[in-house]
């Protein structure tokens, strides 16, 4: 499967970006469901895994920034640059909301 890598610094305590993080899969969940089996955070709390139609998530947060891994389908491949893309915009604007 093809990878997407998205490492974005958060400028925040870690538990703001955590919390930020939080609100952004809800809303992804809200806007996307219909393609999202499930988002499950670790044990700590500070990062997680999922999956949904055509792809699987893992992701951390430490006290610099998030870590996002997406492993897409192959069928999906062709859309790896626009994933990439919205990724990083979800992510400046959740970090952006607490300023």
């Amino acid at each position: 499967m093809p990878k997407v890598r998205v490492q974005k610094e958060h400028g925040l305590t870690r538990q703001e970006a955590v919390e930020c993080i939080h609100a952004l899969l809800a809303d992804v969940q809200r806007d996307y469901g219909q393609y999202i089996d499930r988002f499950d955070w670790n044990g700590s709390g500070d990062g997680g895994t999922g999956k949904g139609t055509g792809f699987k998530i893992r992701f951390s947060i430490d006290d610099v920034a998030i870590d996002v891994t997406i492993d897409i389908s192959f069928v999906f491949s062709p859309l790896k640059s626009k994933v990439t893309r919205k990724i990083n915009e979800k992510l400046t604007d959740a970090f952006a909301k607490t300023e």
